[in-house]
């Protein structure tokens, strides 16, 4: 398994190395501050991990200023110079209490190892943190820092992340000081080797965070695995490897990596795993659920021998609840298909399953998708074509519970593209190799903004919160959008 960011970047003739690399220490870095009036939001509201909820489902339901009538007057506030390429989407507290007063703040997370908190309103450096780097031959980054995105915790005032070296911290949201009682450090993987974190934390049922590991491309003999940790404490309180020796593999490669169950007081999690070595091992190309203490409970393998595709998954399941039909899951494969499961019948396979992509083993289908139960659609941004369904956005409508297509817009080149972002009736995401964000109609596709071009492609979710929309890109940056 490869997320592939340099390869695509290769293929249109960027260098990610000289455009996004640097070193491994905290570099310098600036804000550029634009004099704009600033409409304060009715309300201010957190987005505290990837997907902006458990489930994954992308959608934020507290906006309720940008919008369809509004959005194409988004602007450039800020921009803000980071040490090293972002891949971390940016999580957001609103009214921090800082000895300065109370502010809203960004925490933007880079793989120069840096963590940055900066005042949403101004871009302006409030403390940053830097926990190093790891190196590795895998081509797929640039350097190997901060790629999973961190989760916010209000009721503790922390920020959860894990580093490069695949250890899990506990900062406080106004000052970046490690939080008392909670480890400085916990390990998370079990070979830093070898094995990495790419997929953003949970931080579900009753307190439990959950870290989700891969290997470095598929380089060295490397297991797989989810860890559980108490988020008052960092004890680690329960383990999932897919494999053990002999067998070994099995990453968990998508950016959301564990969801939760959309059903209150269920607290099973699912996750979709790539492939073991062998490949026809249990566990390998499947998705899984667990009990909330990491117990296998039902699984459904994907792994086709007679096929030569590439099987497994590169992204993570959204779980929601359609209108009128049971609690389901969606996850695409590299192969260009796009699974949908009942909650309930994991074990027995995709109820529907869709060829949105063309099947490649060069690995740009790793797209996660998203839900709004506003629209009661499902939102995927679609790497590459397979006809009928174009490279692009692509947005389902449910029919006797099964996915239709009820709207598409292309125009993107073909590369890893971002989870759909929904907030107050516009669908948005990150256009990957074509270097913008594009925001469209929820309901009806119409095009409503795409920003300029960055220095570099962004593979991240933007995140709209608070009326304004925070992006990130390859080129070290981050870009801040208001009315």
């Amino acid at each position: 398994m490869r997320i592939v960011f340099a390869r695509q970047a290769a293929l249109l003739g960027m260098t990610l190395l000289a455009g996004c690399g640097g070193g491994g220490g905290g570099s310098a870095s600036s804000a550029t501050p634009r004099t704009v009036a600033t409409p304060a939001p009715s309300t201010h509201a957190d987005w505290t991990m990837f997907g902006y909820d458990a489930t994954r489902s992308g959608k934020n339901p507290n906006e309720t200023t940008l919008g369809r009538s509004n959005v194409g007057s988004l602007h450039l506030h800020w921009t803000f110079q980071t040490g090293g390429a972002i891949v971390a989407q940016p999580v957001v507290a609103a009214n921090v209490p800082l000895s300065s007063g109370a502010a809203d703040v960004v925490y933007i997370a880079d793989e120069a190892g840096n963590v940055y908190a900066l005042n949403a309103a101004n871009g302006a450096t409030i403390w940053t943190q830097n926990f190093g780097t790891s190196q590795n031959s895998c081509g797929d980054l640039p350097q190997w820092g901060n790629t999973s995105t961190p989760v916010i915790d209000r009721a503790l005032n922390a920020l959860y992340l894990v580093d490069g070296r695949g250890s899990a911290h506990a900062l406080n949201l106004a000052t970046g000081a490690s939080i008392a009682n909670w480890p400085a450090a916990v390990p998370v993987v079990h070979d830093a080797s070898v094995e990495y974190v790419y997929s953003g934390l949970a931080l579900a049922a009753a307190g439990t965070l959950y870290a989700a590991a891969a290997g470095y491309c598929d380089n060295g003999t490397y297991f797989g695995s989810i860890a559980a940790l108490n988020a008052t404490t960092g004890t680690q309180t329960a383990t999932w490897l897919p494999q053990t020796t002999p067998n070994y593999g099995n990453g968990i490669w998508g950016a959301g990596g564990v969801a939760a169950d959309p059903r209150p007081g269920v607290t099973d999690v699912y996750v979709a795993t790539g492939n073991a070595f062998p490949e026809s091992a249990l566990y390998s190309d499947s998705v899984v659920r667990l009990t909330s203490a990491l117990v296998p409970v039902a699984t459904n393998s994907q792994f086709a021998a007679s096929v030569p595709n590439d099987d497994d998954f590169g992204t993570n399941p959204v779980t929601f609840a359609a209108l009128g039909c049971p609690p389901q899951l969606a996850a695409e494969q590299k192969n260009g298909l796009l699974d949908l499961y009942d909650l309930d019948a994991i074990a027995a396979g995709p109820v529907q399953r869709v060829s949105i992509g063309a099947p490649t083993i060069i690995g740009t289908n790793v797209d996660s998708a998203s839900y709004d139960a506003a629209t009661n659609m499902l939102y995927i941004a679609n790497a590459t074509a397979n006809a009928p369904y174009g490279e692009g956005l692509l947005a389902f409508s449910f029919l006797n519970c099964a996915l239709v297509l009820a709207w598409q817009h292309g125009g993107t080149s073909a590369s890893p593209l971002s989870q759909p972002v929904i907030a107050n009736g516009v669908v948005y995401y990150a256009t990957g190799s074509t270097k913008t964000i594009a925001a469209f109609d929820a309901v009806t596709g119409t095009p409503l903004w795409t920003s300029a071009p960055f220095g570099a492609p962004s593979y991240t979710a933007p995140t709209v919160v608070n009326a304004s929309l925070y992006a990130v890109s390859f080129d070290k940056h981050v870009y801040a959008y208001g009315l």
